[in-house]
């Protein structure tokens, strides 16, 4: 018994090798399937393994384009991590709909296998066109881009279900409008999740630490506020303006704070709500000059942005 396990060690890192040479295999047939230059379905190693492996690849792709959108230093999200199992999850419950519906269960793999190889090729090109022209999700640039790279990537999605599924060109386009509905349903339901954030302006040790004065930050409140209030801008005539109010009411992690900071950016960003947006936040480093998120404030905020409407 000990001469087989020995014997079976052995095997593993020639097993290993292998499986690094399907790996780019998939890799080389993802990037020309990609670029719509002819392909073979042999030319994929279709695997569990494999699947895995391209799989766990994406992520760690995307992790790197979230943390050249957020710079260096950063602080991770670990928030994103279940949110990513929830779109693989999603994606693999996408394509096991699409093969029962078309009674071809056999096909779920090799769907799956090829859907995961030309995934890198778009999170990569997200991460060559982040790096020179810092394309923000949040920008109008970055906004249009990545509606380029969806729709790029639904006509390769088009086109693995035509290798797989013969027939007329309606079979492939009805499924791939069942998968494109499903993945859009996910994206408009659970909000994106970014696997890093930008680290803010360094404090100095006494700073981050020091003690709320109670009583001053509560009758700070009443200027504060006027404050905020005075400067929102009037809704204009003809336009339908968006009004942003972000309410970070955990003081304990910074987190809150941040996620209020970046959609505020986000809809000033995208929607034109600057001027006209508020920062409700807990936290000790933002007590003196952001009004605390407290449903007293919440309330007087949301009353005068009726009669502002």
């Amino acid at each position: 018994m000990w001469i087989y396990h020995f014997f079976g060690m052995l095997e593993m890192p020639s097993r290993t090798r292998s499986e690094f040479k399907s790996l780019g295999q998939n890799l080389r047939a993802g990037a020309r399937f990609t670029l719509f230059r002819p392909v073979r379905p042999r030319d994929f190693h279709f695997s569990l393994e494999q699947l895995v492996a391209l799989i766990v690849l994406s992520l760690i792709l995307h992790v790197l384009l979230d943390l050249t959108r957020s710079g260096v230093p950063a602080s991770f999200n670990s928030d994103a991590v279940p949110h990513a199992g929830f779109g693989i999850v999603l994606g693999l419950l996408a394509w096991w709909l699409v093969t029962r519906w078309q009674r071809r269960p056999r096909e779920l793999l090799p769907m799956l296998v090829m859907t995961a190889a030309v995934t890198p090729v778009f999170v990569l090109v997200e991460l060559l066109l982040a790096v020179p022209l810092r394309l923000e999700p949040s920008g109008w640039l970055g906004f249009w881009m990545a509606w380029v790279i969806a729709g790029v990537f639904l006509v390769t999605v088009y086109r693995i279900v035509r290798t797989r599924l013969r027939g007329r060109w309606t079979v492939p386009a009805r499924v791939t409008a069942l998968y494109a509905s499903i993945m859009l349903a996910s994206a408009s339901l659970v909000p994106d999740q970014s696997f890093w954030y930008a680290a803010p302006a360094e404090e100095s040790e006494a700073a981050s630490h020091k003690r709320v004065n109670a009583e001053q930050v509560f009758y700070a409140q009443y200027d504060l506020l006027e404050q905020t209030k005075a400067a929102l801008r009037p809704q204009r005539p003809g336009i339908s303006d968006v009004y942003f109010v972000g309410f970070g009411a955990y003081a304990s992690e910074d987190v809150f704070m941040k996620e209020v900071r970046v959609g505020r950016e986000l809809f000033d960003t995208r929607f034109d709500s600057a001027g006209r947006s508020v920062a409700l936040i807990n936290h000790r480093s933002t007590s003196e000059e952001t009004p605390i998120a407290s449903a007293t404030n919440l309330g007087r905020v949301l009353r005068h942005l009726g009669g502002v409407m």
